[in-house]
């Protein structure tokens, strides 16, 4: 399943319908809106012979375990630059099986200017029958030069069940908790569903040596302590009718806040987390 919003899908497909693809699309929004995905999901589009991923196609089944010849996927955060400038290359010969080639970049926020200019000027001097599908989660932090040159569209979020459904695919964990921007883009970028996320509201029950274990196994990797604090951050920022509930979250908000700055320092993981748990249990 590829997660994105059923109104962008319809456009994707309208658009490859239509024939009027055009040479550079940068696809942009939110971890829940799924830009990777959607710059999959387009390329999918304009590949499959009923221009609707069918998913069940040769062509469709051969894109999906990356060996069609006519798409390039890209992770701008671990290519190097000389191995997208060696598929910038590679693209002027155009497509091979079909009549049109894709290059997704995801991450496209994190090319280097090296990789960036390349990408401009392949952008300023598209070779025919060639798109290249920009993704990121940071729309601002592209060059205002690759952003004029291409097409933009937002991603909008995805529904939190259909999210839900695509961690179970993904990861095989089946998870009814909070969805979180912090917890999709997890996902995203590593596959693995991190078994330490408790829900805000069951620390209030743990005991002390519950507390304290928690906190042992949520420092083993400072990327998942920080991911947690996020999770709860955004638990806090939802909405209620309830005042005492709204103070209750607005302390805990700020309690997550100092200690999710402070993360970005050398400090003891186990005992930040062990001060986080427990001030979140007093909230």
């Amino acid at each position: 399943m590829i997660p994105i919003s059923q109104t962008l899908a319809q456009h994707f497909e309208q658009l490859c319908e239509s024939g009027r693809l055009g040479h550079g699309y940068i696809l942009h929004g939110p971890p829940k809106g799924f830009p990777a995905q959607a710059a999959m999901y387009l390329a999918l589009s304009g590949l499959c012979a009923q221009k609707k991923p069918c998913m069940t196609c040769n062509i469709c089944q051969k894109v999906l375990s990356h060996d069609h010849p006519d798409i390039r996927v890209l992770s701008a955060d671990t290519t190097s630059v000389d191995a997208i400038r060696h598929v910038i290359q590679d693209i002027q010969l155009g497509a091979r099986d079909g009549h049109r080639l894709f290059v997704c970049v995801l991450h496209a926020d994190h090319m280097t200017p090296q990789a960036a200019n390349a990408f401009l000027k392949t952008l300023e001097e598209p070779p025919a029958g060639v798109t290249l599908i920009l993704a990121t989660n940071a729309l601002e932090q592209l060059l205002p030069t690759i952003r004029s040159r291409s097409t933009c569209i937002a991603c909008p979020s995805v529904p939190d069940p259909q999210i839900r459904q695509w961690i179970t695919d993904k990861t095989g964990t089946d998870y009814q908790g909070l969805v979180s921007q912090a917890l999709v883009g997890y996902i995203e970028k590593t596959g693995i569903f991190p078994q330490e996320i408790v829900s805000r509201a069951s620390i209030a029950n743990h005991s002390v040596s519950e507390i304290l274990s928690l906190a042992e196994s949520l420092a083993k990797d400072k990327a998942i302590a920080k991911l947690a604090m996020q999770q709860w951050l955004e638990d806090c920022v939802r909405p209620s009718d309830n005042p005492e509930t709204l103070q209750n979250n607005a302390h805990a908000a700020r309690h997550l806040l100092t200690h999710i700055k402070n993360s970005n320092y050398n400090l003891n993981v186990r005992l930040q987390m062990e001060s986080v748990l427990f001030g979140l249990q007093r909230q």
